[in-house]
């Protein structure tokens, strides 16, 4: 299914008993209530009754006859985050209509009323629509995914909700997140065809002057205080894979055990016998940015890994259920570790920003392999190393790393192993006093090359003077040769 193909047709056949209302997603109950009642009100001749009639004679179709559950398929084959993102922005659309007593499928239907019946420009409707919703996302609001109605009882207890976790209320979103929930929005209402015949250069968004705080930097020490509170071996695992390897919640629990295997001192793919690392490879698929990489296991993860991979009859490394729910498990699992840290007095856990994100969440693991690994230094891949590793596609040295063999590579891994050690015997000041000792060692020899330069330029302008001098010399005599003569 492509949006473009994506089109809005009267049927002139009054057989066709297929409405567009039943094409549209319904959340819960209560809206199924309220389009019932939309359509009841058509015997009494209101506006609404006569949009019914309207709505009777559309349907909404793709060129496969597909609905707004076939374009949540397009982005789940393209990435589960880009799927997530957009179920995500879809709640937020309906959630803020149904606070303003509305329904998506009322807003929508009314819209195409407008535009088909009236032949109304409905730009400012749409700018109105998404101005109000970036609004709604930028303030306390309830979790429209956890709502009395929504939410089910399974063996006497209410079912943790996969949005908010349980506490009913999210708080405001950052700018770079509105904008792309909107981005989304606009894709929606784009496969609804109310954005066909709109410039969509008019349907400008006001964001509020966006306040920037600084980024609180995770230390390895509370690193090492947290992982300890994963409730299971493998979650425990699995904090301290991401702080060693830098990957994103999301692709680490995609991760298959064909995914890995093993490489020799040169980087070179080998057999489990002669092994040097384990390696591994990051298909396109799963990755954030679309483009496959690859990451090298730490040597002190090693035996977990091969244990795992040994003994492990999962589809997936570190979980046996669907990738949506080992994310949403983790992050549930995180927030029950972060309560019970601030409870035994780990007051880190507990810092906020003045927008009420917490400073320390699972993606800061990721974070703490960029800073450390970014340090890796003797290459031109100085202080980028760690965000190459990542798979930060817009580094500055991005081209060089994906020409670099991979030899090259495994000799800067083995650099940045040292700075990544979670070995209590390796402690951060013996990290700190290395870096010292090398920065005085970088010292000397710099200090070295300049005294040769100096006395390079000392030599030569002796010897310039000497010339110079011999040449005066040989000039004086020949005067007094030629005077004589």
């Amino acid at each position: 299914m492509t949006l473009e193909n994506t089109r809005v047709n009267l049927v002139k056949d009054d057989k066709i008993k297929r409405t567009f209302l039943s094409n549209l997603p319904r959340l819960t109950p209560k809206i199924e209530e309220k389009r019932r009642e939309s359509i009841n009100k058509e015997q009494h001749g209101s506006k609404l009754g006569r949009q019914s009639k309207f709505l009777s004679q559309i349907e909404i179709t793709d060129s496969k006859g597909g609905n707004i559950e076939d374009y949540l398929q397009t982005k789940k084959s393209q990435s589960y985050g880009s799927f997530r993102n957009a179920t995500s922005a879809l709640a937020e659309l309906k959630g803020f209509i149904e606070d303003q007593g509305d329904t998506l499928e009322i807003v929508v239907s009314d819209l195409l009323f407008k535009v088909e019946k009236e032949n109304k420009d409905i730009t400012k409707h749409i700018q109105k629509l998404l101005q109000g919703v970036s609004d709604n996302m930028q303030k306390n609001r309830p979790c429209y995914n956890c709502n009395s109605t929504g939410r089910k009882l399974v063996n006497g207890h209410r079912q943790q909700c996969k949005s908010c976790h349980g506490d009913s209320i999210k708080g405001p979103l950052g700018q770079k997140s509105r904008k792309i929930y909107l981005s989304i929005i606009k894709d929606i209402l784009r496969f609804y065809g109310l954005l066909n015949n709109i410039n969509e250069k008019n349907l400008s968004i006001k964001y509020p002057k966006n306040l920037k705080e600084k980024k609180y930097a995770l230390e390895k020490k509370v690193a090492r205080k947290i992982i300890p509170y994963g409730n299971n071996t493998l979650r425990r695992l699995l904090l301290l894979f991401l702080c060693m390897t830098g990957m994103r919640l999301n692709e680490a629990i995609q991760l298959k055990p064909e995914f890995f295997s093993f490489v020799d001192r040169q980087g070179s793919k080998t057999t489990r016998e002669k092994m040097f690392r384990i390696r591994v490879d990051l298909p396109a698929i799963i990755t954030k940015s679309g483009i496959d990489r690859y990451s090298i296991i730490h040597h002190e993860l090693q035996e977990a890994i091969l244990h795992e991979l040994e003994n492990s009859k999962r589809e997936y490394l570190f979980h046996n259920t669907k990738v949506s729910s080992a994310h949403n498990n983790e992050e549930r699992a995180f927030t029950n570790m972060r309560e019970e840290m601030i409870k035994d007095g780990i007051k880190e856990m507990g810092l906020k920003y003045q927008s009420g994100r917490h400073k320390i969440t699972i993606h800061k693991f990721r974070s703490l392999f960029i800073t450390l690994a970014n340090r890796v230094s003797g290459s031109d891949l100085a202080g980028d190393f760690g965000d190459n590793m990542a798979g930060h596609s817009d580094g500055k040295m991005k081209t060089i790393y994906d020409q670099m063999p991979d030899s090259m590579i495994m000799d800067l891994w083995l650099k940045a192993e040292k700075l990544l050690s979670f070995d209590q015997n390796n402690s951060e000041e013996t990290e700190s006093l290395r870096d010292e000792i090398q920065l005085l060692k970088d010292q000397v020899k710099q200090r070295d090359k300049d005294h040769k330069a100096e006395i390079e330029e000392l030599n030569k302008k002796h010897l310039e003077n000497i010339a110079e001098m011999q040449f005066k010399t040989i000039e004086e005599f020949e005067k007094r040769i030629a005077e004589k003569s």
